[in-house]
C-alpha cells in the first residue's frame, strides 16, 4: 500500500494498516507542508516559515529543518517507503500522488459535486459533497 497523508484534521500518516507516528510540531508542520505540495518542491525557506509561523526562526532554521526532513525520511523508510520524501532543490518534495493526500480528494468530490449540481443532478451531487465531508476528521 502506497504512502497515504491525511490533512483534514489532524495530521495522519500511514502506509499500510497502521499509522506512521510522525513525532513533535515542527516535524509535523513540515510534513503539513510537504503534503500539501504533494508532488511539487517545497523550499527550505517555506518550511522555516511553516516550522516558526508565530515567532522569528531561529539562527539554526536551516540546519534544524534538513534535521527535520532526515528524520522523516528516515521514519518513512522504516515503514517502507524510501523515496516518499526526496531533496528538490530548493528545498525538497513529497514524492506521491495527489491521490495519496486527503485534500486533493476532498477538492475533487467537491468540485464533481458543484458539476452535478450546476446541472440540477442533486441527488448524486449530495452524494459527492457528502463524500467530499467524509474526508474531514
Amino acid at each position: 500500500m502506497g504512502l497515504r497523508v491525511g490533512v483534514l484534521g489532524p495530521l495522519e500518516v500511514s502506509g499500510g494498516p497502521l499509522p506512521i507516528a510522525v513525532g513533535g510540531p515542527r516535524l509535523r508542520a513540515v510534513l503539513g507542508v510537504l503534503a500539501l505540495r504533494a508532488g511539487r518542491t517545497v523550499s527550505v525557506a517555506e518550511l522555516i516559515d511553516a516550522s516558526w509561523p508565530a515567532t522569528a526562526a531561529p539562527a539554526t532554521a536551516v540546519k534544524t529543518v534538513r534535521s527535520h526532513v532526515a528524520h522523516l525520511r528516515q521514519t518513512l523508510r522504516g515503514h517502507g517507503h524510501e523515496d516518499a520524501l526526496r531533496p528538490s532543490p530548493p528545498g525538497y518534495r513529497l514524492a506521491v500522488p495527489p491521490d495519496a493526500v486527503d485534500r486533493f480528494l476532498f477538492e475533487r468530490a467537491a468540485a464533481t459535486g458543484r458539476r452535478h449540481r450546476e446541472r440540477g443532478e442533486h441527488g448524486t451531487a449530495a452524494g459527492w459533497f457528502a463524500e467530499a465531508l467524509r474526508l474531514w476528521r
